[in-house]
């Protein structure tokens, strides 16, 4: 039983609500104003004047005690039964609910209620209940568990269906069981003199109604009635009505009556008021005082002092006394792993970086405002705060009126082992048995300490820092361009994949060159590539090499004329060499070199001698002669030199009979030739004598060699011999030793002398002071050394004997009077040691002796002589190279060597003649020689050459001199010319004509000025050409155009390979500075992701451990009293001895109050709606650190404040695009007054989330979006709703799939009476549809308004009836976490389902046809949002079924909810596209490594997409599936900016993954680095995993989907069957599937056959079965028929 909580004696219980004092504070009177909105104490209020409506059930013949007894007092079940059929000729007596029009007889007739049934039924149908006496008879009549109604079986089964969906409803969307068993009510007046009565219920008994099985005698659904566990309670409402109103205290009700009990209470404290009474009624019905509850709550007067809600902080900043907070420092720039106090919170779900920040900022102890976008795991982010929260020993008050948000967060704690720490008092919850259930769960369980979380911490850390680090270097910009090493490496990459051939230059210092740089040499590249391409081949070819950048269209005429006097010069110099004889020159062969070789050797020719000798000039031109005369030469050269000379050898193997052979050529040939010159005979005497002594002399070295002698050389050498034989010294020759010839013997004899020379000085000093002559052997001075070194210093030295002596033999060889200081005498024989030891080394050294025989006598060795033998030998062995001559010069012989000195005279005389008969021989020579030297060193053409040395030298040598005089100023003009041409600009004279300037032809010159002349018109295009090449090259870009203008690169290239260039220099200088990316490995740095997420998900389960340890340490439960009366049991005590009861446990209340603090040590999580808030938690006794508020939106502040009031800290959760506060009871009291508009409940008031969004800021924001598994599905809201603001995750299927958004348009349907029926046949059938299909997938039904909504289940209903498999689907589904729904726009916030189906509801009027522009709540503000929370429920699928088209919406309607509407119907049309408004459908590829990768895939055959989606997150690359276009069979992801954008290492590396994966990606990774290492095997890689994954995708089919019409295409009756399959049904026995042909030979609309089947009722029925014909074919039966279409028996049944 719920008490009250009133104001107290002389607290004002008794003022008007909402009065304050005139001295009340600026809070107080803003609490008095809110709180005025929350009572009602009108006739509008239910619960004062009660009125029954579609939502309400009287029960009749029934007694109130008995009722009361078996559902509450025995718990039993209950079911209503309805009136029986009434049999032929009875009257229709039963209450008619349906209000629809009778088919049979065409028009409408509700039977009256005041009419009384047929006296044989026994049942009263009034209103008034029975009293105890009279429902005595018959004994069991009202004792079965059966509840009597007065509405037939149809009626009865339309009215239980309808208040068990909204009870459900009402549960599902504010968390309150509004459904009670209404025993009694009070019939009242407002005073005496007022004639409207009001009835108010009084006990108020909370039930569950549930549908059971059919009915087998009505074909209908029965439907059952049991107490729902929750507190009883009397009428709240009403008894603060009387006591304010009329000072009435309304008695309270005692568990332990019965209600006739409390009906005579209650007449006894009305007794003065003579027009009431007490109604002895019982009514199903729907009835909610959560306000009044709220209202009393917020009374300042019901709070303690201490506790004053009025002086609550952060109340009075929420009503506005200071709207001021202290800023949410906590963006989404939080570096959250950097800072271990943030990244190491126990988070116990995965949590997105902007998840884990507004987790940070909970934690951190501020209020803030979560901002939760649809579907972007809010209930996460609230279980992970709360897990937090519970760790840092908080109490959490977790509140919201959706039940779906509290049971969602409800399975994530207990998914985390946390739900034992959570006590869920949400209204309809609140049941005694379970609560207590709960309670000894927790009280019986032990948490463990895991220890190890600690160092997980750490290690993760570590892994994080390792992975962040790799992810910052990539992404970090490097060097002066202002690219990152990503950018570079794939730019890099890119440009090699665009070039045929690439580049092989490398730039120098990459890293300094800047990006506007790189942009000018691109741009620079790309004019010069724009302007080659304008041009035409011919021209390119004819200017090609010839740079115009100096040329303006105006320098033409001057242009024209320089190149016209070049010509002229070029034509001139050919004419001049007309006087050559031209079978021997073509002057147009002639190339501007010979021009000016020709030129150049005129003063040559001028040069020749006057007495110039025709027949030298033959025989010094004739071939071999020229050799003569070198050899001749060298001759002269080799006799002259002088014996101190190094033999050098000129030439090799000179035999003198090639001389004598030569200089015989000379002479035969002069006499042959001589024609009459003088001094032929003169050249041959001449040459006679040389012959005559070379021969002398060869005859001299022949006879002492007893050998041909004949070499120059050789007779040089005997001439050297005989030179040192003569010259060696005299009486040392036996001395002479081999060992002397070698250059070291030199080097060791001046070693030797120096040595000597140093020991003898030594001597000399040291026969001063020793005598020299008389020393004893070097041991014993070695032992006198010893003693004076060990004995010389001390004392008493004297009385050693060795000491003594030693100084004896000392004082012996000293030649000294007086001996040195004592002191010193060690000294002294150190050195005398030393000079014997030297002395005698000296004296016996081997190498010496050795290499200098017997002259090496010691230190008395005769060194002038051994230095003459050493040196002679020396030069010996250095001149003379004939093995024969050294033997003898070393042979020791000394008659032998005088013999060879004997030929010393005789060939130096020889020698020196024939050397000055060559010197003569030359002389006459050289001058010819030289001349003719002279002209062929000259660049004149050789044929030239030998026809002017032919015959006639002179005469021809002046022809020549003539040409000269004549080509000289016309070759000055042609070069002239061409440097004029410099001012128009540059001319390679290399890349014109393919030559250097000096070997280009005249001919060639001449041809290239025609074709200059030719292309003149064309000049301009060429000069802007040039002007762009010289432009590039003036800022580096010389070797591009090189490499293109050479023909090695197209101009297309030009930019490209500059790219390749400097991107590739970039990245080899980088990688090779940085060692981190030097030593990449992909395997390494993957096996590092690999144990990241490994770890990053076993921490948190350690974090669940953890948790819940620390949650079970932090509050000791008290004690409390556990003696005496049980009413006085308090804490602990109470607990255990409610749990250990079974039965008639104390109110809920009750145990909140005695026993909230162990409550809260051992449940420190209360999860509540605001109504339990007030209804349980009395003011001041149960305080929270963290008040968590989901769905925010929708709550008012009225209903939020109690809570607020109650913790030190909020969160606010909510979305303030979704739906505003609405109050789902007004809505029922608004449809049973069958409004119009739709209009009369929805107020979009200010919500508690838009008061603390101006408080708070700057809000959290979740971005992530994960529910939708296509894009399509919530893209329209986050571009039209959100600004694109929200990150959604592509899916790799297309719509064909199964998946994203089709619309179903339904033709022929209208809009009546707030329904549209075909519409709603539509959707059941597709309802039905699904379940035989996809039973696997849960499914919810949204509507725009709650008619549809009713009519769409009834339908439904009636499929259920003749669909078992539709049946088994909703069942099973009901008993999910994702029960099947049936829902308006209205509730259906909080819910997801995989596939939803939306019922436009709105079309064509009936009448007119046309479309009206009312969409009821849609057209008013806040109609977008509504709009927002029904198109974005589903997971997988939504299916759009409206019998209008987006066409059919004005564009001028000035609603926002219209015109997005509008836009939403045409997205589904478009199959969830913006096509048809004008926006792009895909995006270009964002980077280079999209652009580089797409091309490598893109040559192997595949077609990929770039930035696979839609907003926030993008696939870098799609590949699509060659089977199923449309669909991705892999995506391609990199390291660049998306990866680094992430701001964890969560989300970069485990979750983003992780939901693509959920979507149904394959995920192939590409690292930059890697790549760009090892293209070739990652390019290998790639390929390799694309193909698998082609042929994994090959034989697998798309998921079955539901048959999708095109967009505009009506939704045939015939293309949704009742069976699994087209052509097939199914039985509703286990009789096996039947094959049957559907047969469908005409095909007629709804009311065509609902005419047929009434005409057959007339006809074949009626007149036949007259008695039967009420429940044959009756109007439930037939709509059943027209809506499932039955084909067998089976369905029928």
């Amino acid at each position: 039983m719920t008490t009250i909580r009133g104001p107290g004696p002389g607290k004002g219980g008794n003022d008007k609500a909402g009065e304050t004092t005139p001295n009340a504070s600026f809070v107080d009177r803003a609490l008095a104003d809110i709180r005025k909105k929350l009572l009602d104490l009108t006739r509008r209020n239910r619960l004062l004047n009660y009125r029954p409506g579609s939502r309400s059930l009287a029960v009749v013949d029934e007694l109130p005690d008995e009722v009361f007894r078996s559902l509450f007092i025995e718990n039993q079940t209950m079911y209503f039964v309805p009136l029986p059929e009434p049999k032929e000729g009875e009257d229709n007596t039963a209450d008619s609910e349906s209000g629809e029009q009778d088919l049979f007889t065409g028009s409408s007739q509700p039977v009256s209620p005041k009419k009384k049934p047929g006296k044989n039924l026994n049942i009263r149908t009034d209103d008034e209940l029975p009293t105890p006496q009279e429902g005595a008879p018959p004994a069991n009549k009202h004792t079965d568990q059966f509840l009597q109604t007065k509405l037939y079986a149809a009626d009865l089964e339309r009215k239980l269906r309808k208040i068990a969906g909204d009870a459900l409803s009402a549960i599902e969307e504010s968390g309150t069981n509004i459904l009670y068993l209404a025993i009694g009510f009070l019939e009242w007046y407002e005073d005496e003199n007022s004639s409207e009565k009001n009835r108010a219920p009084l006990l108020l008994l909370p039930v569950n109604l549930e549908r059971s099985a059919r009915d087998p005698k009505t074909y209908t659904y029965r439907y059952s009635l049991t107490y729902s566990g929750e507190d009883i309670t009397h009428n709240l409402s009403l008894s603060e009505r009387l006591k304010q109103g009329f000072g009435i205290a309304l008695p309270e009700f005692d568990e332990e009556m019965l209600p006739e009990k409390y009906f005579e209470q209650v007449g006894s404290a009305i007794e003065k008021h003579p027009r009431w009474r007490v109604a002895r009624e019982i009514t199903l019905g729907m009835f909610s005082f959560g306000k009044l509850l709220m209202y009393l709550d917020l009374d300042p007067a019901n709070w303690p002092s201490g506790s004053e809600i009025a002086k609550h902080e952060i109340v009075k900043s929420l009503l506005g006394e200071k709207r001021q907070s202290d800023g949410n420092p906590f963006t989404e720039s939080t570096e959250i792993d950097t800072n271990p106090s943030y990244s190491d919170l126990l988070l116990v779900l995965d949590a997105d970086s902007s998840q884990h920040t507004a987790v940070i900022a909970i934690a951190s102890g501020r209020s803030i405002v979560i901002k939760g976008p649809p579907g972007s795991g809010k209930s996460q982010t609230i279980s992970n705060a709360i897990a937090v929260a519970l760790a840092l020993g908080k109490k959490v008050l977790f509140v919201s009126e959706k039940l779906a948000a509290l049971e969602v967060v409800r399975r994530n704690l207990d998914m985390a082992g946390l739900g034992d720490f959570c006590l869920e008092l949400h209204s309809h919850k609140t049941q005694k048995q379970k609560l207590l259930k709960d309670i000894e769960t927790r009280l019986g369980r032990r948490f463990q300490q895991n220890l190890s979380h600690v160092n997980s911490f750490g290690q993760l850390r570590l892994y994080r820092n390792e992975l962040k680090s790799y992810v910052d270097l990539i992404n970090s910009v490097y060097g002066q361009c202002g690219l990152t090493i990503y950018e570079i490496l794939w730019r890099a990459e890119r440009a090699k994949g665009r070039l045929p051939k690439l580049p092989s230059i490398s730039m120098a210092q990459p890293e300094g060159i800047t990006a506007s740089a790189i942009h000018e040499r691109i741009q620079s590249l790309d004019l010069v590539a724009k302007h080659w391409l304008s041009l035409d081949g011919k021209t390119a070819s004819h200017w090609r090499g010839f740079s115009l950048s100096r040329y303006y269209y105006s320098d033409q005429a001057d242009f024209e004329l320089t190149l016209n006097r070049l010509r002229d010069g070029v034509s001139q110099c050919i004419a001049a060499w007309n006087i050559v004889p031209s079978d021997l020159v073509s002057p147009l062969s002639l190339t501007i070199g010979d021009q000016k070789s020709l030129i150049a050797a005129d003063s040559v020719l001028g040069l020749a001698p006057i007495k110039l000798d025709q027949l030298v000039i033959r025989l010094l031109s004739a071939p071999g002669i020229g050799s003569s005369i070198d050899i001749s030469r060298n001759a002269l050269a080799l006799l002259n030199r002088t014996s101190s000379e190094p033999k050098k050898h000129h030439f090799a193997s000179l035999l003198t009979d090639s001389l004598v052979d030569a200089l015989s050529e000379i002479s035969v040939r002069a006499v042959a030739s001589r024609k009459g010159t003088s001094g032929a005979s003169h050249w041959q005497e001449l040459c006679s004598d040389l012959q005559k002594n070379i021969r002398s002399i060869g005859q001299i070295c022949s006879d002492y060699a007893k050998r041909p002698v004949r070499s120059l050389d050789e007779i040089n050498d005997y001439r050297d011999a005989s030179r040192l034989a003569d010259k060696a010294p005299k009486g040392l020759v036996t001395y002479i030793r081999h060992q002397m010839l070698s250059d070291d013997a030199l080097a060791m004899l001046q070693k030797a002398e120096k040595a000597a020379v140093g020991i003898l000085l030594t001597e000399v000093q040291l026969q001063q002071t020793f005598r020299l002559g008389s020393l004893p052997e070097i041991d014993a001075l070695k032992s006198i050394h010893r003693i004076f070194l060990l004995l010389e210093r001390h004392v008493f030295r004297f009385l050693v004997s060795d000491y003594r002596k030693a100084r004896r033999e000392f004082k012996s060889i000293n030649r000294t009077i007086r001996l040195p200081a004592a002191g010193t005498w060690a000294g002294c024989l150190e050195r005398l040691i030393k000079y014997c030891e030297s002395k005698s080394k000296f004296e016996k050294h081997s190498l010496y002796s050795e290499t200098f025989g017997k002259l090496f006598d010691g230190l008395t060795t005769d060194w002038k002589k051994l230095r003459a033998i050493v040196e002679w030998t020396n030069e010996v062995g250095r001149l003379v190279k004939d093995r024969a001559l050294q033997r003898v010069l070393l042979s020791q012989d000394q008659a032998s060597i005088e013999l060879l000195a004997g030929l010393y005279a005789p060939l130096s005389r020889s020698a020196c003649v024939i050397a000055d008969q060559l010197t003569a021989l030359n002389g006459q020579l050289e001058a010819t020689a030289k001349w003719l030297t002279d002209i062929h060193s000259t660049e004149m053409p050789s044929a030239l050459i030998s026809w002017l040395i032919d015959e006639d030298t002179l005469e021809r040598i002046a022809k020549l001199r003539l040409v000269a005089a004549q080509i000289k100023p016309s070759l000055a003009v042609v070069l002239e010319s061409l440097a004029q041409l410099e001012k128009f600009g540059h001319c390679h004279i290399n890349l014109v004509f393919g030559v250097d300037l000096k070997i280009v032809t005249l001919q060639g010159l001449l041809s290239k000025l025609d074709q200059w002349l030719s292309s003149l018109s064309q000049a301009s295009k060429w000069a802007e050409y040039s002007r762009a090449v010289e432009k590039a090259c003036d800022i580096g870009q010389g070797p591009f155009i090189t490499l293109f203008e050479s023909g090695q690169m197209k101009a297309e290239h030009l930019s490209t390979a500059f790219e390749y260039a400097i991107y590739n220099s970039m990245s080899r200088k980088l990688i090779l500075e940085t060692p981190k990316l030097r030593d990449f490995s992909r395997t390494d740095h993957e096996d590092l992701r690999q144990q990241f997420v490994k770890l990053d998900r076993r921490i948190l389960e350690l974090s669940r451990e953890t948790v819940a340890y620390k949650a079970s340490k932090h509050h000791t439960p008290p004690e409390g009293v556990s003696w005496g009366s049980v009413k006085s049991y308090t804490e602990m005590g109470l607990l255990r001895h409610e749990v250990a009861k079974r039965k008639r446990h104390v109110p809920i209340r009750q145990l909140v109050k005695r026993a909230g603090t162990s409550i809260q040590a051992i449940k420190p999580c209360f999860m509540m709606g605001p109504l339990s808030v007030a209804q349980y938690l009395e003011p001041g006794n149960h305080n929270f650190d963290l008040i968590i508020m989901d769905e925010a939106s929708q709550m008012r502040p009225e209903e939020a404040l109690g809570a607020i009031a109650r913790g030190k800290q909020i969160v606010i959760v909510g979305d303030p695009n979704q739906l505003p506060p609405t109050s789902f009871f007004d809505r029922l009291q608004s449809d049973e007054m069958k409004s119009d508009d739709d209009t009369v409940a929805l107020d979009d008031s200010e919500s508690i989330l838009d008061i603390c969004l101006q408080v708070y800021q700057p809000p959290q924001l979740l971005k992530w979006h994960y529910r939708s598994e296509h894009e399509t599905l919530i893209n329209f809201s986050n571009k039209e709703f959100y600004d694109g603001e929200l990150i959604l995750f592509p899916s790799p299927t297309g719509i064909d799939s199964g998946r994203g958004i089709r619309f179903h348009f339904i033709n022929n349907a209208v809009f009546e009476n707030r329904r549209n029926r075909v519409e709603a046949d539509a959707v059941a059938r597709a309802v039905l549809e699904h379940a035989q299909q996809h039973p696997k997938l849960s499914l919810g039904v949204a509507t725009f308004n709650i008619p549809q909504k009713d009519l769409i289940e009834e339908q439904i209903d009636r499929l259920r009836s003749v669909h078992p498999a539709l049946d088994t689907f909703i069942i099973q589904q009901k008993g999910s976490n994702y029960p099947f729904f049936v829902k308006n726009l209205e509730n259906v916030q909080g819910d997801e389902r995989d596939v939803i189906f939306i019922s436009a509801t709105y079309g064509p009027d009936k009448q007119s046809g046309k479309v009206m522009q009312r969409f009821g709540p849609i057209n008013f503000d806040g109609g977008w949002r509504r709009l927002n929370v029904i198109v974005t429920r589903a997971k997988k699928r939504v299916e759009v079924f409206s019998s209008i088209r987006s066409t059919d919406i004005l564009a001028a309607n000035n609603s926002r909810g219209a015109r997005a509407f509008k836009a939403y119907l045409e997205y589904a049309e478009n199959g969830g596209r913006f096509t048809a408004r004008g926006e792009a459908t895909g995006k270009q590829p964002d980077s280079a490594f999209e652009e580089a990768v797409a091309h490598v895939l893109q040559q192997a055959g595949y077609q990929v997409s770039p930035q696979v989606g839609v907003a926030g997150y993008f696939v870098d690359i799609g590949v699509e599936n060659p089977t199923n276009p449309g669909d991705y069979i892999l995506g391609i992801e990199c390291d660049g900016a998306t990866y680094h954008s992430a701001l964890t290492a969560r989300d970069r590396d485990r979750l983003r993954q992780q939901v693509l994966e959920g979507q149904g990606w394959e995920i192939h990774r590409i690292w930059s680095t890697d790549w760009f290492n090892n293209r070739e095997h990652e390019i290998e890689r790639l390929l390799k995993r694309v193909a698998d994954c082609v042929r994994n995708s090959a034989g697998t089919a798309r998921p079955l989907a539901t048959p999708e019409p095109r967009p505009g295409q009506p939704i045939r009756k015939d293309a949704i069957l009742p069976a699994n399959q087209t052509g097939r049904v199914s039985g509703a026995s286990n009789q096996a599937t039947k094959q049957v042909q559907v047969v469908r030979t005409t095909s007629l609309s709804a009311d065509q056959a609902r005419k047929a089947l009434i005409e057959f009722y007339r006809t074949k029925i009626h007149p036949n079965f007259p008695v039967q014909s009420r429940s044959i074919l009756r109007p439930e039966m037939m709509e059943a028929i027209l809506r499932s279409s039955p084909t067998t028996r089976e369905e029928i049944l």
